[in-house]
């Protein structure tokens, strides 16, 4: 728990010192289930940006989590980076394998992988962000799993700080 605080609090430091455009985001919903994820992303361009992503279910050592680092290109000519985008990502995962019908007990697989993904980015006037995406790719390591294939969801409610102000062009409307 503690490293994980000090994570999200040098994030947000590094955000707020920073002079590039920077968005932190986190997924409420997952919080129902008793799981946890924080995003961060960070703009290269108005066309890309590089992130990062973590998701657990717990801080013990039984606990499942991925890590994902990102890059996406977005499709927005008015600049700001928002709208739809494609991106690759690549990631770290750690989970009990399940096989149904089988008595024997779980055993925990680590495994890498890769994939692509797309997604939709809504930034509001007052610079909350609503992102949504989703991938799929393959996982390379573990040769023992049922399946390699590897997920890539998101569903996340966040800020963007240090904003660039851009001139509006007509067809760039706000939804919220």
């Amino acid at each position: 728990m503690k490293k994980l605080s000090l994570v999200i609090i040098a994030i947000i430091g590094l955000a707020f010192q920073s002079n590039a455009q920077v968005e932190i985001t986190t997924a409420p919903v997952s919080l129902l289930f008793g799981s946890y994820a924080l995003s961060a992303d960070y703009y290269l361009s108005p066309d890309w940006s590089v992130g990062a992503d973590i998701k657990s279910n717990g801080f013990s050592e039984n606990s499942n989590g991925i890590f994902y680092g990102n890059i996406k290109h977005y499709f927005n000519p008015f600049g700001k980076a928002k709208r739809y985008y494609v991106g690759a990502f690549t990631g770290i995962y750690n989970h009990t394998e399940v096989k149904f019908f089988d008595p024997t007990p779980q055993k925990k697989i680590s495994d890498f992988g890769g994939g692509f993904m797309g997604g939709y980015k809504l930034v509001s006037r007052k610079n909350v962000v609503l992102d949504v995406s989703a991938g799929v790719g393959r996982a390379f390591g573990n040769t023992e799993a049922a399946f390699n294939f590897m997920p890539y969801w998101k569903l996340n409610l966040g800020y963007q700080i240090n904003t660039p102000k851009v001139k509006k062009a007509e067809s760039d409307v706000e939804i919220f």
